[in-house]
C-alpha cells in the first residue's frame, strides 16, 4: 500500500500478490489490488478482484463502481451498466438492508460468526470511505476514526542539498537539518580555528560584516601558513 502512495505500482502489485499467496482469505488485499491494477490500466485483473470482493461483501458498492469503472474501459458497456444499475438498487434498498443487517441474530451459528460480520463490517466502512476521498481529492486516505485505522496523505518529499562543512550553517531545530560528527568536535575542541566548524545542509547568506569577518579570518590563517608553511 505504501508503495502504491509513492507510485511504485509494480512492485506494489508483486507485494499484493505475494500476500495473496501467504493467506487468500484476507478479501481485504483484493480491493487494494483492485485498484492498484486500475492505475496500471490492467481493466481485467481489476475485474476479477472486484468481482471477488463482491461475492464476499454482496452490499459493499464502491466494489461495484470499480469493477464497472474497469468494465468500461475494456469496451464493455454492458457489463459496467449492469455493475451501476446493481450499485444504484442497492443504494435505494440501503436503509432496509442496514435493518436487515441490525437484526439480532437468533442462530447460534449466526452468533459464532459474529466476529467475522463485524469485521466485515469495519472493512465495508473503511473502504467505502477511502473510496470516497480518493474520488473528491484524488488521493486515497482513510479517515475512520476506528481504532488501527491509517491516515495517508500524499506528502512531498524534499530531497536536501548536500552537506557541507563551515562556518556559517543555519540551525534549524523544526527540520534537524545539521549534523554532527565526532572528527569536527574533536577539531573544535582545539580551538585552531577563530570560529567552529558547524555540518548541514542550509548556509546563512552572508551579510557585509560577515565577509569582512571571513576576509579577516583567511587573512589570519595565510599568516600563519608563511611563518610555519609545515606545521599550520
Amino acid at each position: 500500500i505504501l508503495r502504491a502512495e509513492l507510485g511504485d505500482l509494480n512492485r506494489a502489485l508483486n507485494d499484493l500478490n505475494r500476500a495473496v499467496e501467504l493467506d487468500s482469505s484476507e478479501t481485504e488485499i483484493y480491493y487494494q489490488r483492485g485498484i492498484v491494477n486500475l492505475h496500471l490500466k490492467q481493466w481485467q485483473s481489476a475485474v476479477s478482484d472486484f468481482v471477488r470482493l463482491i461475492d464476499r461483501y454482496p452490499y459493499f458498492l464502491p466494489a461495484y463502481y470499480l469493477a464497472a469503472q474497469a468494465e468500461k474501459a475494456l469496451g464493455d458497456e454492458k457489463e459496467a451498466f449492469r455493475y451501476q444499475k446493481k450499485a444504484y438498487d442497492l443504494e435505494q434498498q440501503k436503509d432496509e438492508i442496514q435493518r436487515a443487517q441490525a437484526a439480532p441474530d437468533v442462530d447460534v451459528k449466526q452468533a459464532e460468526s459474529q466476529p467475522q460480520r463485524n469485521r466485515r463490517k469495519e472493512f465495508s466502512q473503511v473502504a467505502a470511505q477511502n473510496m470516497s476521498d480518493e474520488q473528491e481529492e484524488g488521493q486515497w486516505a482513510y479517515q475512520n476514526e476506528s481504532r488501527g485505522s491509517v491516515q495517508k496523505r500524499y506528502a512531498n518529499a524534499i530531497n536536501e542539498p548536500n552537506v557541507v562543512l563551515g562556518y556559517y550553517i543555519r540551525r534549524n531545530s523544526l527540520r534537524h537539518t545539521n549534523f554532527t560528527h565526532s572528527a569536527v568536535e574533536t577539531y573544535n575542541k582545539r580551538h585552531l580555528l577563530p570560529a567552529s566548524l558547524a555540518l548541514g545542509v542550509q548556509e546563512i547568506p552572508l551579510t557585509a560584516e560577515s565577509v569582512e569577518s571571513h576576509f579577516r579570518m583567511i587573512g589570519s590563517l595565510s599568516s600563519e601558513l608563511d611563518l610555519d608553511p609545515v606545521n599550520v
